[in-house]
This record gives C-alpha cells, structure tokens and sequence, in this order.
C-alpha cells in the first residue's frame, strides 16, 4: 500500500524532529550526570517528559502507518521497532514506583538506546550494517578462533600463576580479563605474569592475537570495498535504465 503524500508529509516532519530530539537527549544525558549541575536538573527532567511525549507519537504513528500496510507486527517485532520502545519505556517507570530506586535508576539506563534510531537515517550506519551481515561468517570464525585461543592461554597461564600471585589470578575469570587485556594488547597493567610458564604464554597470545585482530581488520575492509562496489555498480545500472 502505498502512503498519500499528505501522510508522507507528516511521517517525515516527524523524523525531523525525532531527529533533532535524539541529538538533544544525548547531550541532555550527559548533562545530568554532571554533578555540578544538580541544581539544573529540573529543567533535564521536563526536557526529559517532552522528549517521551515526541518519541511516544513518533512510535504510535509508525505503528498507524505498519497497521495500514497490513503488517503491524513486521514493525513491532523488527529491530528498530524494539529500540523505538525502548526509547519511550521509560515513560512507564511511574507505574513501578514500588521497585527499589536501585532498579529504577538501572530502568532509565534505557535512554541511551535512542542513539540507535539514528540507524535510521543516517546511511552510512546501515552500510556497517550490511558489511557485518555480508562477512557475519568470516567475522564469527575469527571471533571463535580468538575465542579458542583466549580461552586456551588463559587457561593455562592461572595454572602458572594461582600459586603465586593467588590475588592477581585467583580464578579463571580473572585471568580471562588479563587474557583479553593481553590478545588485544591493550595491556593496561593491573595483571600481569611473574612466571617464566606466564611470561611465554603471555608472549604467545599477544603474537597470536595481533595476528588474529589484524585478520578481523581485514575481513572488515574487504567487506566495506566490495559493499561500496556492489552499490556503485547498481548506482550505474539505475543511471543507464534511467537513460533507455
């Protein structure tokens, strides 16, 4: 079914204006966790109950137009049709007033979600997208592979060390976080081996994983070139049937 201009219109006014929202509400986020600026949080929270009031509309409307075409739930159950709901749930939190302010605090993290309904209109977004759906097999075999060997190493360096260092690496996760620390050589320094058995295992997943990143790295690039190609290449064949 096609929309009457009219309703097209509108729907995109409205995607102007969410548009501008989003951006607000990010700087408006960030804002309220500024500490100096707790006597200005009134103003935050009434920005905060316009912005759901915007966000509200703008789902129920998308939800009107899907509803015209027949196919509510395709809109409901997509992605975006998710993260829209999430970016107005907290509007429910007055209905939980009973929970603990722990959880509710934890409730409103949900606001950070607007900043993906700007995959919405931004392309290149989409394009990041479609460049991980296209390599998703590549990129999840080099995730297992540095997965297998992140596991590995580590496993093998906390039977090195639990000895001595027992408060460094007292358990498997512990170690796994000094294993990611090391494969993606960040190596922040707070854990590290003192074993001759640590240090050469220690040297051994940083190689192994400077190798496996940089295949990652790779996948990625070739993804994007061979996207962008498949895209100019239909960009030409719109502008030569347009010609005929």
């Amino acid at each position: 079914m096609i929309l009457p201009f009219s309703q097209l219109k509108l729907l995109i006014r409205l995607e102007k204006l969410v548009h501008v929202f989003i951006f607000l509400n990010l700087v408006a986020y960030a804002l309220h966790t500024v500490h100096e600026l707790e006597d200005y949080h009134f103003p935050l929270e009434i920005f905060e109950t316009i912005s759901l009031v915007v966000f509200s509309i703008e789902y129920f409307v998308r939800l009107y137009f899907a509803v015209l075409k027949k196919k509510p739930y395709s809109y409901v159950f997509s992605v975006m049709g998710i993260v829209d709901f999430v970016s107005v749930f907290p509007i429910l939190l007055p209905h939980f007033s009973s929970l603990e302010f722990g959880w509710v605090k934890m409730l409103r993290l949900f606001r950070i979600f607007r900043i993906f309904k700007l995959y919405r209109y931004y392309e290149h977004l989409q394009v990041v997208v479609e460049v991980f759906r296209h390599k998703k097999e590549d990129l999840l075999s080099t995730f297992f592979s540095i997965m297998l060997v992140l596991v590995f190493c580590s496993s093998i360096a906390f039977v090195f060390e639990r000895e001595v260092q027992p408060h460094a690496f007292g358990n498997i996760f512990t170690t796994l976080y000094w294993g990611v620390t090391t494969v993606t050589t960040l190596g922040y320094g707070d854990l590290y081996p003192i074993t001759i058995g640590g240090r050469i295992i220690s040297s051994i997943l940083a190689l192994l994983g400077i190798g496996l990143i940089t295949m990652s790295a790779g996948i990625l690039s070739a993804g994007f070139i061979e996207v962008n190609q498949h895209k100019k290449e239909l960009f030409k064949k719109r502008r030569q049937h347009k010609r005929r």
